[in-house]
């Protein structure tokens, strides 16, 4: 479950809502909703998968009334499914793609056009020509005239960063609009290709195969989030961005908005994957009798003791210095000596 609540939901839309919804302001109403909404929510769908031992769709037997509810989830965990390996396809094409020594989007190349720039692009500025005269001209013409712009007289715009461009000319070959499908871009074809197998090799036998791949899919989102922690605090400007995340800088008048309640409302069914119906199935593994709680404290407490094969205790792990230790279990308990010295009666 771990595994299943840590993905892009986490690591992509949530600094996204963050960002829109005037930063650190938005954890306030997204920490109320999460206690109100989201954790109920969260222990009501794996208490009731624990109980039944049912999956979505068979659990909702509880209430026949409510049956269509079960099936809605599996027909949304399909669709999410479906675009959540597009992109993957899309990581697994750009993971390829930074194998390069230089990142090939990282300046303007062959595909890029005139609109490509890393800094804001001069389209107009003011020209004094020959006669004294002082004109307004596009960028264009003065370049074709062999012109120079007038020091502080120029018109700046937005260029189109090389990474963006590289994003619809290269990786996804944009076609001009949806009446256009464009072409088959045959390596995201197979990105996506293996994506699929990933999943289902994760999957082919069932909670064998995907309980071991978890261990994987578990902890590496964290080993993700630990390295663009790191990464994003020594980029410059770092401060600022915490700054406007978490600090001075966030803007508490969007709480007077309902735009940013809803948003937290929504974002709580991404984090915790709430009412997808996977929560129901996988907590539908855990016996009835277990409880998840206290099975995870006494996990983390025996990790925090030592095994029972551990210490010279037994045998086969004494070294040099215990090797004339007595092996307890050879011991006879309360001999009594006798006549004859020895140590078992006669």
């Amino acid at each position: 479950m771990v595994g299943y609540a840590v993905g892009l939901g986490n690591v992509w839309r949530f600094p996204y809502l963050t960002y829109n919804n005037g930063g650190g302001a938005f954890l306030i109403p997204y920490a109320i909703m999460l206690a109100l909404a989201g954790l109920p929510l969260f222990f009501l769908e794996c208490s009731l998968g624990q109980f039944a031992s049912l999956g979505p769709v068979s659990v909702w037997n509880i209430l026949p009334l409510f049956r269509g509810v079960g099936i809605t989830m599996v027909l949304i965990s399909v669709s999410v499914t479906i675009y959540y390996n597009v992109i993957i396809a899309y990581s697994i094409y750009y993971m390829f793609a930074s194998f390069r020594s230089e990142l090939p989007w990282k300046t303007c190349a062959y595909w890029a056009d005139q609109n490509c720039s890393r800094s804001p692009i001069v389209t107009h500025c003011n020209v004094t020509t020959p006669m004294e005269t002082l004109i307004h001209v596009n960028k264009s013409w003065v370049d074709f005239n062999n012109f120079t712009c007038d020091n502080g007289t120029e018109v700046y715009q937005p260029g189109q960063l090389p990474s963006e461009q590289y994003w619809n000319k290269v990786a996804l070959q944009r076609s001009s609009g949806m009446d256009e499908t464009g072409t088959i871009v045959w390596y995201l074809a197979l990105c996506l290709l293996l994506a699929w197998i990933i999943v289902g090799a994760a999957l082919f036998k069932g909670i064998k195969s995907s309980g071991k791949v978890v261990y994987f899919t578990a902890l590496f989102p964290y080993v993700v989030l630990l390295i663009l922690l790191i990464r994003g605090a020594t980029l410059e400007g770092a401060s600022q961005g915490i700054s406007y995340y978490i600090g001075a800088q966030s803007n508490f008048t969007k709480l007077m908005e309902a735009e940013i309640w809803k948003d937290a409302a929504t974002q709580i069914f991404y984090s915790l994957s709430v009412a997808w119906g996977g929560l129901a199935t996988l907590s539908s593994y855990n016996k009835f009798n277990n409880n998840c709680f206290s099975d995870a404290i006494v996990r983390i407490v025996s990790c925090c003791r030592p095994a029972p094969n551990w210490g010279p205790y037994l045998e086969q792990h004494r070294g040099e210095r215990y090797k004339d230790m007595v092996d307890p279990k050879k011991e006879i308990d309360h001999e009594i000596p006798t006549v004859s010295g020895s140590g078992k009666p006669e």
